[in-house]
């Protein structure tokens, strides 16, 4: 990397702080604790810390073998480096991760990118149906790729495979809780997908319009545990306006708030609901539950008037990019992905986590884009699983070390932060990534039905669900038995 020996400093301090990837730690590895000295300038320890993680994992010769991945990856969407980013941050992080895979192990990493999550998702299956073993690990979107190769019975129980530490920072710590499978997890996520990190959905405030209505200073509602539905609710309040004076509310006119679905997957995993249940004979469906039925009543009630609330169904139409950068709304929902194309807005906004159910609430969890290429998981038939496993783990721990600090130079100092207040908030939003699994698996189109149902863009919530559930609740028991014939 190109930055400065104290940015880099910096970088890692911020993100030792948080938690990104996950909890807990392999054995073996020091614990990382925060300091009240980041300048670089502090006094060495005494003593000499514990052996490094990455020196407890074995240090095979694989003889120069061949480890190919295959994935969606592009100038956007980046998980694997480019020459057309040469000099670029993070490409250069991914670049020097992969060195440091290939020197230790002697292994040459050979990356397959395909723009097309579609055309991922058929080579995986052609090549594991064919036996040929031709692709080693595949990274790709989970709500359009991973989650077809793992119904499908494509990818490898991630639980058999050695030396992966998926209870660990290298490794998403959501992801192995709630895609797990009747004590199987067929895919993960962690720092080895830069990806991961553009994936959180985040909320951006103008600052300059704010600031007109005299609102209260995001950052300070925030961190005072007082950022809710209700209090979003009552800031967007009267704020829509006609416009262009042609007396209908459309694109061309201000709006307090602009959101699309994913939004509503934000509002119920934000509020601390678990849309799949275990049971002792296997998972329910909780989204008929009352506590759903009452906060989709509640925020439909709040965001479903499109005289106020602009939605973006499907999320088809450059809304951040066509009304909220050019200063026509006051608060948009998006993804750190959407945020970094902000970097030139003349206005500044402010970058906050989505809204917790109440104030009670203790802590503010942030929904992870599913569409977005994060997912990683073995394909059948290609390299062994111990070979597998340690090469994973190998770019896990490295990644942690390399492409970590790059992104948090980049989004916290670079592209997206504005100010300082926004380092904090961004520490939020990283503390606590939630992968849903229903989100993912869209079981009966039970996703679809409660995330376009929570913004109001489906009405009769209960009776629509209730018309459903059977199909759904089947859909994921046929799902649960299938998985526990994979070996």
């Amino acid at each position: 990397m190109r930055a400065t020996k104290r940015i880099l400093i910096i970088a890692l301090a911020v993100m030792m702080t948080v938690t990104i990837a996950g909890c807990g730690k392999p054995s073996g590895q020091t614990e990382q604790t925060t300091g009240g000295d980041i300048s670089g300038e502090g006094t060495p320890p005494e003593t000499q810390p514990e052996t490094a993680y990455i020196d407890t994992l074995e240090k095979r010769d694989l003889g120069e073998a061949t480890f190919t991945v295959i994935g969606q990856s592009n100038n956007e969407r980046q998980n694997f480096y480019t020459e057309e980013k040469a000099g670029d941050t993070i490409n250069e992080s991914i670049q020097e991760r992969d060195w440091m895979v290939e020197e230790r192990l002697n292994v040459k990493l050979n990356y397959l990118a395909l723009s097309d999550r579609k055309k991922v998702t058929e080579a995986v299956q052609k090549d594991t149906a064919s036996g040929d073993g031709e692709y080693d690990l595949v990274m790709t979107s989970l709500s359009d790729g991973i989650n077809t190769l793992t119904t499908g019975g494509r990818l490898v129980d991630l639980t058999r495979v050695p030396y992966m530490s998926l209870g660990s920072v290298y490794w998403n710590e959501s992801m192995t809780v709630n895609m797990e499978i009747g004590g199987k997890l067929f895919f993960t996520t962690g720092p080895i997908s830069p990806q991961l990190y553009q994936t959180p959905i985040v909320m951006m405030e103008n600052k300059r319009i704010a600031a007109e209505y005299k609102l209260e200073d995001p950052y300070k509602v925030v961190l005072e545990g007082r950022w809710t539905i209700d209090k979003l609710a009552e800031v967007i309040k009267d704020v829509s306006h006609d416009l262009n004076s042609d007396g209908v509310m459309g694109e061309q006119d201000f709006w307090g708030l602009i959101i699309d679905p994913t939004f509503g997957n934000a509002l119920y995993v934000g509020a601390g609901l678990d849309a799949r249940q275990k049971t002792d004979n296997g998972y329910r469906l909780a989204i008929g539950d009352e506590d759903f039925i009452n906060l989709v009543d509640k925020c439909s009630s709040l965001f479903g008037d499109r005289n106020s609330v602009l939605s973006n169904p499907e999320g088809k139409k450059d809304y951040d990019l066509d009304i909220f950068k050019p200063g026509n709304a006051l608060f948009i929902d998006d993804t750190v992905l959407g945020v970094l194309l902000m970097r030139d807005m003349v206005d500044d906004f402010a970058i906050i986590p989505c809204p917790k159910a109440s104030v009670e609430q203790e802590r503010y969890l942030t929904t992870c884009n599913t569409w977005l290429p994060s997912g990683v998981g073995i394909p059948r038939n290609g390299a062994d699983l111990e070979t597998a496993g340690l090469i994973l783990e190998t770019m896990a721990v490295y990644s942690y070390e390399k492409i970590v600090p790059a992104v948090y130079e980049i989004t916290l100092r670079g592209k997206v932060s504005r100010d300082a207040e926004s380092y904090r908030t961004l520490d939020i939003i990283y503390e606590n990534l939630s992968f849903d699994f229903v989100s993912v698996f869209n079981p009966g189109g039970a996703s679809d039905l409660l995330r376009n149902s929570m913004i109001g863009d489906k009405e009769n919530y209960a009776s629509s669900y209730n018309s459903i559930n059977k199909i759904a609740q089947k859909v994921l028991d046929d799902f649960v038995d299938a998985v526990a014939t994979l070996d």
